[in-house]
């Protein structure tokens, strides 16, 4: 059983009334540059209807959401573009978190049910593991449930049997055995292994064509320079937090450094929105925005699962289809920032 959840949008005096999802569909096509019928044309909609719909939202909401000029076609409104980066915002910080709900529920359900059980991973957020998600269900005719937690807490509920894989990652920089050692201690070797996924790269996330110049970590105590983190236990801010430490610089020094977001694709939102001048995550966040993205570390990011329970059939079906699957893997590498050359094999390396 899949369970989908998704954010709802209402605006206007009550009884308030729900946002049809086309206006945000409309209003990225005219972003793109269509004019409003060839936008309309794009979401699959009738003219006359994408014009009523985006005059009723006009009224409700008191402003216009698109500028019309003769000759010209259409252009967002200041109104338009701020609806449609609200709509982004939200979706990439409440969808993750949406998508593991609905995953719980699923599980809830699916037992119920008496369907077959879905396989768990607990895992830090990832834009690959959707892609894993997708190809595990074509190839094994069953579901890969999976929920989204920090690196260190998905790790934790491995260990406490609430799922059967959790997802984490460690950077590939000298300095890193802190890290390293930390998932050790909580995963001993003789009771559960790792097996590598993806290596991706993390870096600056900043506006479009990086009109600040900014270049290196030290960067991001500049004046006026507002910052987006990650959340205490992700991967992510382990890593910063690292790499600021190497770098000898204090967090304090750094506006927004108390700010947080839960995933990539949130920050890199926030950063796209104009609400923070820089963050620090995946690349394939920042030009999922059209943001731009300076390099600072390659990282592995792992899969770990229990070695003294025995194989499942079900998790038997995914370690062979991290090694086997090349679509699955030619899916990933097009993700900007990801390689998957070393997918599937042991981690640490054997020697």
């Amino acid at each position: 059983m899949d369970i989908k959840l998704d954010v709802q949008w209402a605006a206007g005096p009550d009884p308030v009334e729900s946002i049809d999802p086309l206006v945000f569909r409309l209003l990225a096509a005219v972003e793109r540059g269509c004019s409003l019928r060839r936008a309309a044309q794009e979401c699959a909609s009738s003219y006359r209807h994408a014009w009523g719909l985006m005059r009723h939202w006009e009224d409700r909401l008191g402003r216009p959401l698109l500028v019309l000029e003769r000759g010209r076609g259409a252009a967002l409104s200041d109104l338009g573009r701020g609806l449609l980066w609200a709509q982004r915002r939200a979706q990439a910080r409440l969808g993750p978190a949406l998508d593991s709900l609905g995953a719980e529920l699923a599980q809830e359900l699916g037992s119920l049910l008496d369907q077959t059980a879905a396989l768990r991973l607990i895992a830090s957020h990832d834009l690959a593991l959707e892609l894993l998600r997708q190809r595990y269900a074509a190839q094994a005719g069953r579901a890969l449930n999976v929920q989204y937690r920090g690196s260190l807490d998905a790790v934790r509920q491995l260990v406490a049997g609430r799922c059967e894989l959790a997802g984490y990652h460690i950077p590939d920089l000298p300095g890193a055995e802190r890290i390293s050692a930390e998932f050790a201690r909580l995963m001993p070797p003789g009771q559960f292994r790792s097996v590598r996924f993806v290596d991706r790269s993390q870096g600056l996330i900043l506006p479009a064509g990086n009109p600040g110049g900014l270049s290196q970590l030290e960067d991001l105590a500049r004046d006026g320079l507002v910052f987006i983190n990650r959340q205490p236990g992700s991967g992510t801010r382990l890593l910063f937090d690292r790499l600021l430490a190497h770098s000898q610089i204090e967090p304090a020094g750094i506006r927004g450094y108390e700010n947080e977001e839960f995933t990539h694709l949130a920050v890199a939102a926030m950063v796209a929105s104009g609400a923070a001048d820089a963050g620090f995550g995946v690349q394939a966040a920042a030009e999922r925005f059209g943001l731009a993205f300076v390099p600072m570390v390659r990282e592995h990011y792992l899969l770990a699962y229990r070695l003294t329970d025995p194989l499942s059939e079900r998790l038997a079906e995914l370690l062979d289809l991290l090694q086997r699957d090349r679509d699955l893997g030619d899916a990933i590498h097009r993700l900007p920032g990801y390689d998957v050359s070393c997918i599937g094999q042991a981690w640490p390396p054997e020697t």
